[in-house]
């Protein structure tokens, strides 16, 4: 059902692929998809990423679970450390916001964007990128990797030093991935002709 846990011991060669007959008989019966069906499914598609890309709940949910942890921690400079947490939760939830706003805003400019050949989407996805990847680094990446190095030092902080790697982590795989749906915004632009 996933690829969770997954694990290859061998590596897979060419011969080791095989067509099964059932699979080709099957999809010689079904129908061809017409052109205006794929263009659909491909606007479905791309829609469906801009919106997983501009969703921060994930990132805010973890931040939030990180956040209840310290209940629970026995750091040194906890104090300090929990004031970190929440201004790092206080900007996800801020994100957060303003991604929810932009993903309705994608919404209405999608339905449009055929119409001006996805310019305008490619617009506001650039600022949106720009403004998130600022973002990100400024208020989550930077002060993280910035705490992390500071916890290489302590002492009995390696499963807290894991944690705070792995929150770096998501944020990093987010901003790598709004880099990613701008290059998606940027090839779906129809070039204007000469």
């Amino acid at each position: 059902t996933g690829l969770e846990g997954l694990v290859l011991r061998t590596r897979i060669g060419p011969s080791a692929i095989h067509t099964d007959a059932r699979v080709v008989a099957w999809t010689a019966k079904q129908p061809l998809c017409s052109e205006n069906d794929l263009r659909q499914e491909q606007r479905a598609f791309i829609l469906e990423r801009l919106h997983k890309t501009f969703s921060w709940s994930r990132i805010a949910g973890l931040i939030a679970d990180h956040y209840a942890g310290y209940a629970h921690r026995r750091l040194s400079e906890k104090t300090k450390a929990v004031l970190q947490a929440e201004r790092w939760l206080d900007s996800a939830k801020s994100q957060d916001e303003v991604a929810r706003r932009f993903g309705k805003q994608l919404e209405q400019l999608f339905g449009t964007a055929e119409e001006d050949g996805y310019r305008q989407l490619l617009q506001r996805t650039e600022a949106a990128v720009g403004y998130f990847v600022r973002t990100l680094e400024a208020d989550l990446i930077g002060p993280m990797q910035k705490h992390i190095d500071e916890l290489r030092a302590r002492k009995k902080a390696k499963k807290y030093l894991a944690e705070m790697q792995a929150l770096k982590g998501l944020c990093v795989r987010k901003k790598q991935q709004l880099e990613d749906a701008l290059q998606i915004a940027r090839g779906l632009v129809v070039p204007i002709p000469t």
